[in-house]
């Protein structure tokens, strides 16, 4: 691809999907504003070298979540696997007290509750909960995750019920 047309097109890209982008750093974040910030780079930079495999078998919007998934995926993979080797932050306990500390915007509050509880599914459940707040329809998420549409209807009913459980309880009980 030509340099002018790659960059072009990466900032149609970049400009369309940021939100999805973002939305995914928030998932895989879990709170944790400069892991987000160094992932959203991370996915950023994934996008642009990547671009040159994108064949449009897909839609744009479906590749851009895949580019974002595997890269989050990838980093949060490597980032407990530092935190193995090596243990540095805050005492024991502290970061769990400033993460339960409400932000002054009760919406935010809500907003954040929200992701905490999605960080909490498991990674295909949180992939079907992300693709609707992108507003994608059931056919649109079926296809993509190879499933029916009345099964991932059904799917999607009881994650529902399982956030609102995780949202119900204290904090959503980050355990």
């Amino acid at each position: 691809m030509i340099y002018a047309k790659k960059l072009e097109y990466y900032q149609h890209l970049y400009t369309h999907y940021q939100g999805m982008m973002f939305r995914v750093c928030r998932i895989y974040g879990q709170g944790d504003e400069e892991f987000m910030r160094d992932l959203y780079q991370d996915i950023s930079l994934a996008l642009w070298e990547s671009l040159d495999h994108f064949e449009g078998r897909s839609q744009e919007s479906t590749w851009v979540w895949n580019v974002a998934q595997k890269t989050a995926r990838y980093r949060l993979r490597k980032r407990m696997t530092e935190s193995a080797w090596v243990q540095t932050g805050l005492p024991e306990g502290v970061e769990e007290a400033i993460a339960d500390t409400p932000p002054p915007d009760e919406e935010e509050s809500d907003i954040e509750q929200l992701y905490k509880a999605i960080a909490q599914l498991d990674a295909d459940d949180q992939l079907l909960v992300t693709l609707r707040l992108e507003e994608k329809s059931y056919a649109e998420i079926a296809a993509q995750m190879g499933l029916q549409e009345g099964a991932l209807r059904t799917r999607f009913n009881r994650i529902v019920q399982q956030l609102r459980q995780l949202m119900e309880s204290p904090r959503g009980n980050n355990n």
